[in-house]
């Protein structure tokens, strides 16, 4: 986990992406497309600090509100707004001509 972090802050997601996309090359034989790899990967490094930042929101309004620690509190507000990020996100992808073919 360190080493990921790590390969993270010190690498621009433009070259990390640029490198997976390169190591995969091989697998467009099986039918694997790099360049969607390649999309994934980007996606997945930016929605880990928009996760987390959306985890902070709902914790911060909780505590803004006097409510004490409460699973369910949490992960309903949680699973609503990255669901609404996700539309968001898909609408976008659609709209820049990302889809499946």
């Amino acid at each position: 986990m360190a080493l990921a972090g790590l390969l993270t802050l010190t690498t621009r997601t433009t070259e990390l992406v640029a490198t997976v996309e390169k190591l995969l090359q091989p697998l467009r034989r099986f039918g694997a497309d790099p360049t969607r790899l390649g999309l994934l990967v980007a996606l997945t490094l930016r929605s880990v600090p928009v996760l987390a930042e959306i985890a902070s929101d709902i914790r911060e309004a909780q505590r803004a509100r006097g409510i004490a620690w409460s699973v369910r509190g949490f992960v309903l507000p949680f699973v609503i707004r990255t669901l609404r990020r996700t539309e968001s996100l898909g609408e976008a992808l659609v709209a820049r001509g990302v889809d499946d073919d």
